[in-house]
């Protein structure tokens, strides 16, 4: 007999909130034991050779979230994306240390409407993370050129400006819709709703940058047939993601 197949998300939060209620503290990102470090710094530098070269700056990573009345407060700490890289290479070998020895980063998505449509790409073969597949916008919170770290809210604009070659103004972030975790590998995505003037974009344009290979506009009014016959096809944060949206903001469901 079959095992039942393997869930590829977690819904962690599923509750609509206005983006001023949502809180960020700052802390210490844990001590990593000396053993994991030098493992982890041979498996990159092995990587980045193999691969001509991958970002290594810092990423915020998720040490914990609650809710405090009615906020969602998130706490984050700064960790270099190499543990990232690190946790996605050993979890599909059932091998990744736990999120209490290795945060994990916390990605930022958006499911983006425009002209009724929900915009997905194509992620590019040359990413360390789930090349070629089907995804939503997004990345992680890394420190602007001052060494300053962004709010989420304005990480995902940044994300979305950069990756549909938009400028700030045509980006409207509605609400965040809660967070989502990779079943695998345990990492977090915080899922914003967002749109973006029926002007400011155009139908496959030139790709935002080196980690979008293609734009797909999908009518929403097609969204579960598209869905049934691409699911195999997304990654596990953009199925979340889809997910979330849909339980909180689409009546018709996926």
């Amino acid at each position: 007999m079959r095992g039942r197949a393997r869930v590829p998300f977690h819904i962690l939060v599923a509750q609509e909130l206005g983006l001023e209620r949502m809180v960020v503290e700052w802390g210490e990102a844990p001590s990593i034991p000396e053993q994991l470090e030098k493992r982890v710094a041979k498996s990159w530098e092995e990587a980045k050779r193999a691969s001509g070269g991958w970002f290594d700056g810092q990423v915020a990573a998720l040490r914990g979230w609650k809710f405090r009345g009615q906020e969602l407060l998130l706490s984050l700490c700064a960790l270099p994306y190499r543990y990232v890289w690190y946790v996605y290479a050993t979890a599909f070998r059932g091998k990744a240390p736990p999120p209490e020895v290795i945060p994990r980063a916390l990605g930022v998505s958006a499911v983006v409407e425009w002209r009724e449509h929900l915009l997905l790409m194509v992620r590019s073969n040359d990413v360390a993370e789930f090349p070629g597949r089907l995804d939503v916008f997004g990345g992680h919170i890394e420190p602007d050129v001052h060494g300053e770290w962004p709010s989420p809210q304005e990480s995902i604009v940044r994300e979305l400006c950069e990756e549909l070659l938009l400028e700030r103004r045509s980006v409207r972030l509605r609400s965040v819709l809660g967070l989502v975790e990779v079943a695998r590998t345990r990492k977090p995505e915080l899922v914003f709703a967002a749109e973006i003037e029926p002007g400011a974009w155009q139908d496959a344009p030139p790709k935002g940058d080196a980690e979008v290979a293609k734009v797909i506009a999908v009518p929403i009014n097609e969204l579960s047939d598209y869905f049934s016959r691409h699911k195999k096809r997304l990654t596990p944060s953009a199925h979340g993601s889809l997910e979330l949206w849909s339980r909180l903001t689409w009546p018709a469901g996926l």
